[in-house]
């Protein structure tokens, strides 16, 4: 009777220590961190060659109390980097300004750490059209073209 005693005991002892671990291993996760949120900007276009990068956006990420700005450079990227810590199930607002474009603004949740693998591409309309040249000249055709070449076989 002594041994069931000892036994389930024992037993009982090994689940709420496999449960404590559990839960410390699973607040580790959840301790607040500094983000770092990176990306691109690009123009809003249906052609994706014309899908060119932008250059002095002021992009501005917020959670209400916490404002972190940055500039997109040459080629469109921005790296946003928090100084406080952010607790994972926040909201950020990510707000993207140029005075020659539509403004955009993104909803970024922070997750455990899938956030800072990711990259977020923002594309911003222009506000005036692209305005297509008028030519006077007649288009030129070209025909009866020859190209030579050679191949080397060794």
């Amino acid at each position: 009777m002594k041994w069931r005693k000892l036994i389930v005991w024992g037993g009982v002892l090994l689940v709420v220590g496999a449960v404590v671990t559990v839960l410390i291993v699973r607040s580790q996760r959840w301790r607040p961190r500094t983000l770092s949120i990176q990306g691109a900007v690009i123009r809003q276009d249906q052609d994706p060659r014309k899908q060119l990068p932008i250059s002095d956006v002021v992009v501005t990420a917020s959670d209400g109390m916490m404002h972190v700005s940055a500039k997109s450079d040459a080629s469109g990227y921005f790296n946003l980097k928090f100084r406080e810590n952010v607790w994972p199930g926040q909201t950020l607002t990510l707000t993207f300004r140029n005075p020659d474009y539509d403004p955009v603004d993104m909803t970024v949740h922070v997750g455990l750490r899938h956030e800072v693998k990711k990259l977020y591409i923002a594309a911003m309309t222009p506000v005036a059209p692209e305005a297509t040249p008028a030519s006077n000249k007649k288009p030129s055709v070209v025909a009866n073209v020859r190209i030579r070449y050679t191949v080397n076989s060794q």
